[in-house]
């Protein structure tokens, strides 16, 4: 859920209206409705933008936090001075009734942003030429026919659902950012510009391009895949984790029959199929490969799809649960169903 949609939902579930909570917070209603819109331009900047959402979403009871860190990670321009709001200026000590700023900790910014920009100067011999601020690209569906130019201090990404799928980014330091559930048929834009993991969890359900490319491979895999993204260099892809705990018994149980493992697979499990080692290795002897798709895991009972394919080519069609005890297989509950 974006930023100016989260606010204007927590508005309507406070029964309030624009002008009420004009009047509670002082922001113009202009200004409300346009970062219910997900436009922050007439704010005046970041340091007003992150002021205004956190006074909003404090005047209706919502958390804050995790609107402002949506804001750094989609809407913010680089630079240090932009990562401050107002309200994180003013002294946490002094009572909710009357604050006044820290006039010590606004002077000192101040003093840091003169010496700064004195600095560049000198150095440079002229300011820079004053360029104009990026849009914003984090608001939900591209218009058609316009799509965002990357840069070399952000990375774009457009996502569109074929099937629902959920976006979650975090920090490289696993810090949670946002998640935003993208619904069938639906397009989203995001521009970040500080390094970021996305998270998909249907990748498989949706078309996606990173600065105008597709990082993902043909064919996935099922299961999430995390996207490294860092401003100016390729997309990359996490690489999955090992599976462990019953997940890995079963999986190790089912590759030791494919490698022809049978003394392996009969220690992993084979022992409580209820038969003779014998037994157990020749019922494998018309199978040439097994591939095992995981449904579910609930405990120590792994529910699992599994399609055997013969030595004559024909594939059969085995589906149920491993319940795994101590690193083996203790029981088995499959059935063919095709």
């Amino acid at each position: 859920m974006r930023i100016g949609e989260a606010l204007a939902q927590a508005r309507g579930q406070a029964g309030l209206s624009v002008a009420e909570l004009s009047q509670r917070t002082r922001i113009r209603e202009s200004i409300i409705r346009e970062i219910e819109h997900d436009e922050f331009s007439a704010c005046g900047g970041d340091f007003y933008a992150r002021g205004n959402i956190r006074s909003i979403a404090k005047a209706l009871g919502a958390d804050p936090e995790p609107l402002i860190a949506e804001y750094d990670a989609v809407h913010r321009a680089p630079g240090v001075l932009s990562a401050v709001s107002l309200d994180e200026l003013r002294t946490p000590a002094q009572p909710p009734g009357r604050r006044r700023l820290n006039w010590t900790v606004v002077l000192a910014v101040a003093l840091v942003a003169a010496a700064g920009f004195v600095g560049y100067t000198f150095a440079a011999g002229s300011p820079p030429a004053a360029s104009p601020r990026p849009a914003s690209a984090g608001r939900g569906v591209a218009h058609a026919g316009q799509s965002p130019m990357p840069t070399a201090a952000a990375v774009v990404v457009q996502l569109t659902a074929i099937r629902g799928c959920q976006v979650v980014v975090r920090t490289p330091s696993g810090q949670l950012l946002f998640r935003s559930r993208v619904a069938a048929g639906a397009s989203n834009t995001w521009t970040f510009r500080q390094p970021v993991n996305v998270r998909l969890a249907n990748p498989g359900g949706v078309t996606l391009t990173v600065d105008g490319t597709n990082p993902l491979p043909p064919r996935l895999a099922n299961g999430p895949v995390t996207l490294i993204l860092r401003p100016g260099r390729p997309a990359a892809i996490a690489p999955a984790p090992r599976p462990t705990g019953p997940v890995a018994t079963v999986l190790a149980y089912i590759a030791a029959i494919n490698q022809h493992h049978y003394a392996q697979a009969w220690r992993l499990g084979g022992q409580n199929t209820g038969g003779s080692y014998s037994g157990f290795v020749a019922g494998f002897s018309t199978t040439a490969k097994d591939t095992l798709t995981i449904v579910s895991v609930a405990g120590d009972v792994v529910t699992a799809r599994l399609a055997a394919q013969q030595t004559d080519g024909t594939v059969n069609i085995y589906q149920g649960t491993y319940t795994v005890h101590r690193g083996v297989i203790v029981g088995f509950n499959v059935l063919q169903v095709g």
